[in-house]
């Protein structure tokens, strides 16, 4: 389906993607592309093309993938075991509270980091323009000096942050999924030895759950890359698509030449 919804309708999407942003661009003022690098527009639209390919091929080749094997595996654990459905749901929803939680400061940090690479882009195109000009080997160590203090004072930070923030976040939440995973097992040791279920679903319903905790962190680590994209298509949007200032005169007239 994904596929032949690609041949039938993406041609066309992808011409528009490419081409309104351009369209809208054109319509800003002078003052506007005297205010923005020339090379930091190209890479927001070339950021808005690639964040809508990016976005639903991870909702349609990845996302939907795990999420579909995770709810199957659920259902078919219920089959099992009626009193083994109920905690296995409630560490599904802890699960997926954890992932929100994790959610909402990364994407803070992924937009700061795309945002500052569009500008990073902006400046070395803006540089490459400079060679053109007549002082423009005069100033090469000036302007390749500028570049490594953006990265150093700005970029570098921003990444440390975002990777510090997963790092940190991924040991807490891999603590608390082993925890509540072990718990889930030791349970249905439990209900195994009280005769409520029997030896060959208790392997079965293991083997599930185990199948589960490995797509939940597939999941996560994709719905991450998702964020991602999606803030990268923030960013580029963002300072594209902002109010146009009036570019006519009151009253203006037909220019006759």
């Amino acid at each position: 389906m994904h596929d032949y919804s690609e041949y039938k309708i993406h041609g066309n999407v992808f011409r528009d993607v490419i081409v309104k942003p351009y369209e809208y661009l054109q319509n800003h003022s002078y003052a506007y592309f005297q205010n923005n690098f020339s090379g930091s527009l190209v890479s927001k639209i070339k950021g808005i093309s690639d964040g809508y390919y990016t976005f639903w091929d991870n909702i349609s080749h990845r996302l939907l993938e795990n999420l579909s094997l995770i709810i199957c595996n659920i259902v078919m654990i219920g089959f099992l075991s009626k009193y083994l459905i109920i905690p296995v749901i409630f560490g599904m929803l802890i699960f997926g509270s954890l992932g929100y939680i994790q959610s909402i400061k990364y994407d803070k940090y992924s937009f700061e980091v795309k945002s500052n690479y569009h500008k990073l882009l902006g400046m070395i195109s803006d540089k490459i323009t400079n060679i053109f000009t007549v002082f423009a080997f005069s100033k090469k160590q000036i302007e390749i000096n500028e570049i490594k203090n953006f990265y150093k004072n700005i970029q570098t930070p921003a990444m440390n942050r975002i990777t510090y923030y997963n790092f940190i976040t991924w040991v807490i939440f891999g603590t608390i999924y082993s925890i509540t995973f072990l718990g889930i097992f030791m349970y249905a040791i439990y209900l195994r030895k009280v005769g409520i279920i029997g030896t060959g679903a208790l392997s079965i319903a293991i083997l599930m759950l185990i199948r589960s905790c490995h797509e939940i962190f597939a999941l996560s680590n994709n719905l991450l890359g998702l964020i991602q994209n999606l803030a990268d298509f923030r960013a580029s949007l963002d300072g594209i698509y902002i109010k146009q200032e009036s570019l006519d005169k009151k009253d203006a007239k037909t220019l006759v030449i």
